[in-house]
């Protein structure tokens, strides 16, 4: 099937168009080169400095948990080293139910992996995709600029730039978040429920080495996640009902602490 599709667009000529440069659209123009794509257009609405780490809603500073198959596919690409020189490796995987009789432990080793995936911040990530994307002179990067319009053709389609500008396309890729523009635009329809429930996430501070140990926990309001980060933090992903995790935030520094250590369970490593 991929062969295929990449005949097809060898065939239509001209370059598939990403509308949006976050984790999503940066990757698959590189993948898409990757693969043969003789030509990629990547749009971003947000400005970019050559050679600095990128300032975008999409790459700040939450974190992302890559598995052992994304790594896999950063070192086809060239850029696995660069990746994990600011990430730090899960080696085991610890996951446990509040109030409940035993728990799981996966382990590297145990599966003749080096790791089980590596978490890294979203800002470092974007400025190894971002350069990588930079470096491809097949790759044209338009940033920031905005799409304002998109029309259907017979072979394709035509966007149309805030600067008046236009760019006709054999295959345009939505790339721009949940919320679409270039999907309503296209006419795809999504619909959304709100479940009432929110995600509390931050980088905390540890008194003791993490040893590369991800944390799942089970609790009666939701799952929380403690993910390991490089220099002796964690990525927390606390989830729950809307209400609570907006009583959690209103509290302060010690008060959050000691609420969070009540429900991470012995196994964690101390918070600071």
């Amino acid at each position: 099937m991929r062969g295929a599709i990449m005949d097809a667009l060898n065939q239509a000529g001209g370059a598939p168009l990403i509308v949006g440069g976050g984790m999503a659209g940066a990757a698959l123009a590189l993948l898409l080169r990757h693969h043969g794509t003789p030509a990629v257009t990547l749009v971003e609405s947000h400005a970019i400095a050559a050679g600095e780490p990128p300032d975008t809603p999409s790459f700040d500073a939450r974190s992302t948990a890559l598995s052992a198959g994304s790594l896999a596919t950063l070192a086809k690409l060239g850029l696995l080293e660069a990746v994990l020189e600011r990430a730090a490796s899960i080696e085991t995987v610890h996951v446990s139910r509040r109030e409940r009789l035993g728990i799981t432990r996966l382990h590297a080793g145990e599966h003749a992996l080096p790791r089980l995936g590596a978490v890294v911040e979203n800002r470092w990530f974007g400025h190894v995709l971002l350069r990588a994307v930079e470096a491809d002179p097949a790759i044209t990067l338009r940033a920031p600029a905005r799409v304002t319009g998109i029309r259907r053709l017979a072979d394709g389609y035509t966007a149309t730039f805030e600067d008046g500008d236009s760019l006709d396309t054999p295959l345009l890729i939505a790339a721009d978040g949940a919320r679409s523009q270039t999907r309503d635009w296209m006419g795809i329809t999504a619909r959304h429920e709100d479940l009432g429930q929110d995600a509390l996430i931050a980088n905390l501070g540890l008194a003791e080495p993490h040893g590369g140990v991800a944390f799942e926990r089970f609790l009666d309001d939701g799952p929380l996640a403690l993910l390991p980060l490089p220099d002796q933090r964690m990525a927390l992903v606390w989830t729950g009902p809307r209400e609570q995790v907006d009583a959690w935030m209103a509290l302060d520094d010690d008060g959050f602490l000691a609420a969070l250590r009540e429900r991470v369970g012995a196994a964690a490593p101390r918070l600071a």
